[in-house]
């Protein structure tokens, strides 16, 4: 087995991906951002190094984190996140002898790139929204397809004054808004029509151009209803024209390694491509719950070593919720049944996400119930510490962005 480097600690799917590389006996070490002890800090089987945080100087991130891997002999390294491909991409460039168990060079600005993504995903005969790309200071063109539209970064993140940033999402109704929207942005930005429908998952693990144990998830519930990751999600087994879509992808691109295909699913059962995550992602609890080991198969086939994804998965549906992603949406849902009230009230235009909001009778409904085959991300019967320390770490990180 081999030592791995696996950062950032704090990240989303850190925990599940984290146990899943213990599991295959792997001696797993982690890097996060300097300031405090994430969450899977309190399993003692894994070391945490705090390092500068990108965000704050990116050139010294990538020296911390060349200098711990050199302390550890030269370990695999695996990003976690987005800001984790682009340091460890920087990283190998400076230590070319380092494996990468994750994207890098060419492979690295497709992970990052949604421009990339989408014209591979075309190719690759996926059904992919029309989209304007916008560069800051430009005159934009006319939206594709009437409104409301969705203003999205191009870039998963970029680095502005050697710090890595990261721009936001929003909805608009009107041509106005989305002017007023362009004229504040400073980066490069996708407009795209707001598609309804619910949000699908395909992942699998590509070896010598194929992509591998196939599976998939759909979306129960996003933490907020506008637009956000999942609180909860539910086994689906990809239909038998998406397991050749992703087969076809990864043949496109050469990707190597462990992947996830996000799709929007409208109410005519067409899914639309939406992005790649190039790294784990954050229902991967509902992956090793079924047997798809897909962080260390990725070890492994960036090792050089034989990939047995063993017998098909039990097809059973599985669903893993979030504690406290859960508990975040029970405050989104109040938050905007009373905003879409206020501006009924007074007049005002309605905003398009705010139709996508259930009811709190509905939600309190759906998170008061347990149903078989559920099962709680982060949650190990002698890890409760961990499950503990990350459901205050999500609602902890959440108080600020309410405030913004």
């Amino acid at each position: 087995m081999a030592v791995v480097l696996v950062g950032f600690a704090e990240s989303l799917a850190a925990i599940e991906t984290i146990w899943d590389l213990l599991d295959s006996g792997h001696d797993v070490r982690a890097f996060s951002r300097g300031g405090r002890t994430p969450p899977i800090g309190h399993d003692r089987r894994v070391r945490v190094t705090p390092v500068t945080p990108p965000e704050r100087d990116v050139d010294a991130t990538i020296r911390d984190v060349v200098r711990l891997a050199d302390r550890l002999g030269g370990p695999v390294c695996m990003p976690l996140d987005d800001a984790a491909v682009l340091v460890l991409d920087r990283v190998a460039a400076e230590r070319p002898d380092l494996v990468v168990a994750g994207p890098v060079r060419a492979q690295a600005r497709l992970a990052l790139d949604k421009r990339v993504q989408l014209d591979a995903a075309a190719r690759a005969g996926l059904l992919v929204p029309a989209t304007l790309v916008v560069e800051p200071g430009s005159t934009p063109g006319l939206p594709p397809g009437p409104p409301p539209w969705i203003v999205k970064p191009a870039l998963a993140l970029e680095v502005v004054g050697g710090r890595v940033t990261k721009g936001g999402a929003r909805f608009v109704a009107t041509l106005d808004e989305l002017h007023e929207e362009l004229g504040s942005r400073h980066d490069t930005v996708l407009v795209q029509p707001a598609l309804r429908g619910g949000g699908i998952g395909v992942f699998g693990v590509a070896v010598s151009g194929s992509a591998l144990a196939v599976s998939g998830h759909e979306r129960v519930r996003m933490m907020n209803p506008s637009g956000s990751g999942s609180s909860a999600c539910v086994s689906r087994e990809p239909a038998a024209t998406m397991r050749e879509a992703a087969d076809t992808f990864v043949g496109i691109v050469g990707w190597q390694g462990l992947f996830m295909l996000e799709l929007l699913e409208d109410a005519d059962r067409q899914a639309w491509f939406m992005e790649l995550n190039g790294r784990p992602w954050g229902s991967m609890a509902l992956a090793t719950a079924r047997g798809l080991h897909y962080p260390s198969w990725t070890v492994a086939a960036a090792l050089g070593r034989p990939v047995d994804v063993g017998p098909s998965p039990d097809t059973r549906p599985v669903l893993a919720r979030h504690l406290g992603r859960e508990a975040l949406h029970l405050a989104f849902v109040v938050r905007g049944r009373i905003e879409a009230r206020r501006r009924s009230r007074h007049g005002l235009s309605p905003r398009p996400d705010l139709a996508l909001y259930p009811t709190v009778l509905t939600t309190l409904r759906s998170l008061l119930t347990w149903s078989r085959g559920s099962r709680l991300y982060n949650a190990r019967r002698r890890r409760l510490r961990v499950l503990a320390a990350d459901t205050l770490a999500t609602l902890r990180d959440a108080i600020p962005a309410r405030g913004r």
